[in-house]
């Protein structure tokens, strides 16, 4: 191995970790400003997968978020047990529930979202818009490498 490749590898496994730390750093930011709102991650995950879907089912949501229809309905019992969901039998289908968000959930989905904003413009401070889309550019090129590597990375995310 030459010196030149043994620089770029250096530079991006040092890439990486600076960008791994800063999605933790920006997790730990978020999480802190969510804990007064007694709301795990996951479950804001869902929520949020619920306002967006509009009318979804159980099934529906545990492939959309790719986990077990088991971990759905958890999360779902917890959300439902703190008022921001709530589940309707199916006209159409009464084997099958609705999920919508309640008035209470959406109060909590707008208030995260400012947590998120808040933190997102400290994580970019001092960027200016020239700066910042090249940098979407450069994680839009990480993320379209990586998702060829294999089926598995190829989901949205």
């Amino acid at each position: 191995m030459n010196n030149l490749d043994k620089d770029y590898k250096d530079r991006c496994r040092r890439g990486m970790h600076i960008f791994m730390k800063c999605n933790r750093l920006h997790r730990a930011l978020v999480e802190s400003s969510v804990k007064e709102l007694e709301l795990h991650r996951s479950q804001h995950s869902m929520l949020l997968a619920i306002n967006f879907a509009d009318d979804i089912s159980q099934k529906e949501l545990s492939k959309k978020m790719e986990i077990s229809p088991a971990a759905v309905t958890v999360t779902l019992k917890r959300l439902e047990a703190q008022g921001y969901i709530q589940r309707q039998q199916r006209e159409d289908d009464t084997r099958m529930n609705s999920i919508y968000v309640t008035d209470k959930g959406r109060d909590i989905i707008e208030r995260t979202g400012e947590i998120f904003d808040a933190a997102d413009q400290r994580a970019f401070k001092d960027f200016s818009v020239k700066e910042l889309d090249q940098f979407i550019g450069y994680l839009q090129r990480i993320s379209y490498n990586l998702k060829s590597v294999g089926s598995y990375l190829n989901r949205e995310e």
